[in-house]
């Protein structure tokens, strides 16, 4: 198996970071209007003949922070816990994105830095020369040398200086990196990383990523990225077809992929509920309701005290789900850890039925439960993941789609005064994550889409202004032909 490095690229809005990512990746920049980031990810292939491995960077390039990092670092935090170093982003126009540069920095070490180590994530720092004359800002490489000479995770003990026009540079800033990340296990390292660089030479162009000899773990990471941006609602079909591509990744691809939930109905209470790997032992599902398999099997079942409390958990998130969702399915399920428990709360809830808006939200909260052996306190881990679509079809606007999933991570300390006392604490965690994840589907699906609708409207508008302005023209200049013809 080869080797991969995740990367993450943050910084200030507007400073060029997906334009020097496409630099590095493609050989080249075409020049287009700006627009806003959300979310993508850049696979770029490493040379390396002095090892029969692949080595792959992984570039993760979300949006740029527009107030101040401190109120948006939720938007990476689920990104802190898998990368490999961080590379920071700002432009030679104002001192502002070098400042918000040297903020993120002295948030992330916070995030990142392990109590029981004193190592943190090497931080690769480049500014984007993007204007060459007086309108530079007053920053100087003094300045940069004097902030990167402080710390040891700063790569090179330097920023470097890149533009769009030299991609020289851009490797070579990113050749640094790669050689702070991959320690060649040779006896000589010199010549290992002198092959340490894009899989094409500075003055080419690159025309594609993908190799013969893919290694697993990057056709799964390439395989979960097109998973992601594919409509939720034909999951099931594009991951079957993925797995007849791919058979060595059956396993990785069943277990890392998030499917669309199913309701059954429990006959015995009269109930639905919901069904997923984690109520499932064999081809048997357990019910919330009467903590039995169906069809009938010997599975594992929760202890006596953690069925309990999963019977009040489904009690209290039946009415979390009627007061938020108005209507739907939930489930809660528990099962035993060595050190504690942990837990799936899943919430789905299809459109009301209407002939010309259909959709469907599937929510997915799995939280982990460590106690602490004061037995006074517990740790939390909750990962959320999310998956929504909705269909429309109307006269004037036709028909659309829009559909997404979002996984966002949450972790913190609650008191506990009794048992009882993790379902107050776990709901509370998963009411603040689907708030915020909300939220980010309200202004990343809905808000772009009705920016984009509305500059076609716009252009229609235009257009047939345009139409109108020319045609007053013509009948304009039609009159003063016809005023000025002599008189036969």
């Amino acid at each position: 198996m080869g080797k991969l490095f995740k990367v993450l690229v943050w910084g200030k809005n507007a400073v060029g970071k997906t334009s020097l990512i496409e630099q590095l990746a493609y050989g080249r920049v075409e020049e287009k209007s700006y627009r806003e980031t959300i979310e993508d990810t850049y696979c770029i292939q490493y040379d390396n003949s002095l090892n029969e491995k692949d080595i792959v960077l992984r570039v993760h390039d979300i949006g740029g922070v527009k107030t101040s990092p401190g109120e948006e670092i939720s938007n990476i935090r689920h990104l802190l816990t898998l990368i490999d170093a961080i590379i920071l982003v700002f432009d030679n126009r104002s001192n502002e994105s070098f400042e918000c540069c040297k903020a993120i920095k002295d948030i992330i070490e916070v995030k990142t830095t392990d109590k029981n180590k004193k190592e943190s994530l090497p931080i690769l720092v480049l500014c984007n020369e993007i204007v060459l004359d007086e309108r530079r800002s007053n920053f100087t490489q003094i300045d940069g040398e004097q902030w990167t000479a402080k710390d040891k995770c700063f790569v090179g003990n330097r920023v470097w200086f890149v533009n769009l026009h030299d991609r020289a540079r851009t490797v070579e800033a990113f050749t640094a990196l790669m050689k702070e990340l991959y320690k060649p296990q040779t006896a000589n390292k010199d010549a290992a990383e002198r092959n340490i660089l894009p899989r094409l030479g500075l003055g080419d162009t690159m025309t594609s990523n993908t190799t013969t000899n893919v290694s697993i773990e990057s056709q799964l990471d390439c395989a979960l990225d097109l998973m992601r941006r594919l409509p939720p609602q034909q999951v099931e079909k594009n991951l079957s077809d993925l797995i007849d591509l791919v058979p060595d990744l059956t396993e990785e691809l069943l277990a890392a992929v998030d499917q669309p939930l199913k309701v059954v109905r429990d006959r015995t209470v009269g109930k639905d509920y919901l069904l997923c790997d984690y109520n499932r032992d064999g081809d048997s599902y357990r019910s919330p309701w009467t903590n039995t398999y169906s069809p009938p099997f010997d599975g594992n079942l929760p202890s006596d005290r953690l069925r309990q409390l999963e019977i009040e958990a489904n009690q209290a998130f039946e009415q979390y789900r009627e007061m938020y969702f108005e209507g739907g399915v939930s489930s809660v399920y528990f099962w035993d850890l060595e050190n504690g428990f942990a837990g799936v709360i899943l919430i789905k809830k299809v459109g009301d039925g209407s002939k010309k808006i259909k959709g469907c939200w599937d929510s997915i909260h799995v939280v982990e439960v460590q106690e602490k052996q004061s037995g006074r306190s517990a740790h939390y881990k909750l990962t959320s993941t999310v998956m929504l679509w909705l269909q429309t079809h109307k006269t004037m606007s036709g028909m659309m789609n829009l559909g997404g999933s979002l996984q966002r991570q949450l972790e913190s300390d609650h008191q506990i005064t009794d048992f009882s006392q993790h379902i107050i604490n776990i709901g509370k965690m998963v009411e603040e994550m689907e708030n915020k994840i909300r939220q980010t589907l309200n202004s990343i699906y809905f808000g772009k889409t009705k920016d984009i609708l509305n500059s076609l409207r716009n252009s229609e508008n235009n257009q047939g202004r345009i139409r109108l302005q020319q045609a007053n023209f013509t009948g304009e200049l039609q009159s003063a032909l016809n005023r000025t013809r002599p008189v036969e």
